[in-house]
């Protein structure tokens, strides 16, 4: 039952229809290096209000069952060596596919405490958790809605999230692409197990038949790196990715550096993906926003952007220990998509490049670490290099090799690419111990002062012997303006205000 903490005396339901686009600068920047910096040591930003802590029971809701998903498409999905990594399908929703579908089966009683309340549930068989795309012709502003998972018919997992912020969402996609297919999809915060609900809460003066929404799409995960809150439905506590790879935490003097690093995982129209990205300091010392770096053939929209999840501290406890941190959290709320620039198709060129700037919609969690990064030339052929990376989603893995020199790329097809070595925005690393893989890509590179010079973009291998490619950082810098964010001129000072001197005439 919801729980009304406040009156809210009018009702306004906003419509999207807004369009328009985005535009970023391209000018060339300044050659900077900016040192790692510890995060503040408490959270960023207000806490979101969770009208409700009790228990639900939810057996009274609608529920829809998809038909079996088959199992060879399921199969193929664990088999399969895309880039970037998908670890789930879009399934649709016929029978919430419009507004008009979802009205049907929405069934609106009273609160007792004032306000009404409807809710449906999808159950997908099979599933290991799911994610529910919803779309909105109109909506009232003060409503609410919660997705959860079920536990022996009562509601648990509860995500609170305000039409607010799903109207936001919307019109900021649309905004930057008014005819991204994507950008007309509101990803719900993920659910573990094979069933989903929503419950839609209004305020008692807002008429339900105001609420136009639909739930066309489902997103069924197969592969489920990441444990549930409570405690089921997790295939893997730590081991997905090659044995070769090495534990991070057991590598003091790169601890601080690994904080910077998390687990992605973001939604389009087709399925589910997983990438590793990287949280970037920038010039001033007295602020910490959350600017977040990644590869392009990750996140190269708005929409997809703010579908994305962060997984924080996803590594053992110490060393080998087999114990997830006790640090690790799940964040939602997706990012604000900055600049981003992609790989050419066809032969490589030298100004192919494969990077994203994000900016976090949700603070990062205490402790973590702000990475640093230089648009210096990097050390040439032979130096050491470091990647900090999620191959296959698995806890926090470390690599180590050595510079193979600076490479061209481009993609062969969807999910291929190729290199030449020689002028281009790209640099060769050859493993000496570890390696990277799928769910690694969008992952930073560094050399030995600890500086991030490049983002992943994919290998030849998993281990030892294999080569890795990263797209520069000091080109994408250059090239999508990242100054303007990372290392913006300081504000001009205010001219000193003089007050004129009166003078005392004596006569």
């Amino acid at each position: 039952m919801w729980y009304k903490k406040t009156v809210i005396t009018f009702c306004s339901v906003v419509a999207l229809f807004t369009t328009g686009t985005l535009a970023f600068p391209k000018d060339a920047a300044v050659v900077v290096s900016v040192p790692a910096s510890p995060g503040p040591t408490t959270t960023q930003g207000k806490a979101v209000e969770q009208r409700l802590r009790s228990e639900l029971p939810v057996t009274t809701f609608p529920l829809i069952t998809l038909e079996s998903l088959a199992s060879a498409k399921t199969q193929a999905l664990k088999e399969q060596e895309s880039l970037p990594m998908q670890i789930g399908l879009s399934r649709n929703v016929g029978m919430l596919f419009t507004a008009e579908n979802t009205a049907q089966q929405l069934n609106w009683h009273n609160l007792p405490d004032s306000g009404n309340s409807a809710g449906i549930q999808i159950h997908s068989s099979q599933a290991l958790a799911l994610r529910v795309g919803m779309t909105v012709d109109s909506l009232p502003e003060n409503a609410e809605l919660r997705f959860y998972s079920t536990d022996e018919g009562v509601a648990v997992n509860i995500q609170l999230v305000s039409a607010r912020q799903i109207l936001a969402t919307l019109l900021k996609n649309r905004e930057a692409n008014p005819d991204d297919p994507d950008g007309k999809i509101f990803w719900s915060p993920t659910m573990n197990g094979d069933t989903l609900g929503v419950e839609i809460y209004l305020p008692e003066d807002c008429d339900p038949s105001s609420v136009q929404i639909a739930f066309p799409l489902i997103s069924h995960i197969s592969i489920l790196p990441f444990g549930s809150v409570n405690g089921k439905n997790s295939v893997q506590s730590s081991g997905d990715s090659d044995p070769c790879q090495n534990d991070a935490t057991c590598t003091t003097n790169w601890l601080d550096l690994g904080k910077s690093v998390a687990v992605m995982k973001f939604t389009t129209v087709d399925g589910t993906y997983v990438c590793t990205g990287s949280l970037l300091n920038d010039s001033d010392p007295e602020t910490w926003e959350p600017y977040f770096l990644t590869a392009n053939h990750c996140i190269s929209t708005q929409a997809v952007a703010s579908s994305l999840e962060t997984y924080w501290f996803w590594q053992s406890s110490s060393c080998n220990s087999g114990a997830l941190s006790a640090s690790y959290e799940h964040h939602t709320g997706g990012a604000t998509l900055l600049q981003t620039q992609g790989m050419d198709a066809g032969a490589p060129t030298s100004s192919s490049m494969d990077t994203t700037l994000l900016h976090l919609n949700t603070a990062p969690p205490v402790g973590a670490v702000f990475a640093g990064w230089t648009t210096a030339v990097p050390p040439g052929f032979g130096t050491a290099r470091a990647g900090i990376h999620h191959p296959k989603a698995d806890w926090k893995k470390i690599s180590f090799g050595v510079s193979t020199g600076d490479t061209a790329c481009g993609w062969a097809d969807a999910s291929d690419f190729f290199c030449v070595y020689g002028a281009g925005n790209f640099y060769g690393v050859d493993w000496t111990n570890g390696g990277t893989e799928g769910g690694s890509s969008g992952s930073a590179l560094y050399f030995n002062n600890e500086q991030v010079i490049g983002t992943l973009t994919g290998s030849d291998g998993s281990c030892a012997g294999s080569s890795s490619f990263y797209s520069s950082f000091r080109a994408a810098y250059a090239a999508g303006n990242y100054e303007q964010w990372l290392a913006p001129p300081p504000p001009e000072p205010e001219p000193p205000v003089v007050a004129p001197i009166n003078f005392l005439l004596l006569r």
